[in-house]
């Protein structure tokens, strides 16, 4: 017997025109503002019929979305609920970001950005994956900075969130600036007296 696939409580409208399933959840929405928002969701509700994972008129034939059901809830909770009810942690802006990003939605993807701006708990690692996947460049550079501020202990999870490339190339930064650093402190500048007449 295969896993349950439920309706979702509240993003699963009578009225609506379109049944995606994500995981084992089943949402019905409306094709229309899908489109309206998103061109990758347009382009793929322009599709011949037959080409579509199914055609998403009812719940046994629903149009299947290779993402997570936690990031599918929070795309369809910003487009289609209360938008003051939508969960601001960082782990929902996250996904937000993310699926918005996938799927073209530039409003949430906004809407995320600027959550997570304000999110001083977002750590540099997660900033410049976040960054580099999702291309929101002018996280990049105070991120690398951030990193190259403290300690560089960063756990194997976190070297391949940000690249190994990146990895190296930062260590050895912090590498030249920790040794010219202890270089100043050892053989502080010479103070040139003026020569004034």
């Amino acid at each position: 017997m295969g896993p349950v696939v439920e309706r979702h409580p509240f993003l699963y409208f009578q009225d609506g025109s379109i049944v995606i399933r994500a995981d084992n959840t089943l949402y019905k929405v409306f094709a229309s503002i899908l489109s309206d928002r998103s061109q990758v969701f347009r382009d793929c509700f322009s599709l011949p019929r037959p080409q579509l994972h199914g055609d998403g008129l009812d719940d046994e034939n629903p149009v299947l979305l290779p993402d997570s059901a936690f990031d599918v809830n929070n795309l369809f909770h910003f487009l289609f609920s209360v938008r003051s009810e939508l969960a601001l942690d960082e782990e929902h802006m996250a996904s937000l970001l993310q699926i918005s990003h996938k799927y073209g939605v530039q409003e949430a993807r906004d809407h995320a950005i600027n959550a997570l701006d304000t999110m001083v708990q977002l750590t540099p690692v997660k900033r410049i994956s976040l960054a580099r996947a999702c291309e929101v460049d002018y996280w990049l550079e105070p991120a690398f900075r951030d990193l190259l501020k403290g300690p560089l202990d960063l756990t194997l999870e976190e070297a391949k969130l940000i690249g190994i490339t990146n990895f190296y190339l930062i260590s050895r930064a912090k590498r030249k600036a920790d040794l010219l650093r202890i270089s100043f402190a050892l053989s502080p500048p010479r103070i040139l007296e003026s020569s004034s007449g």
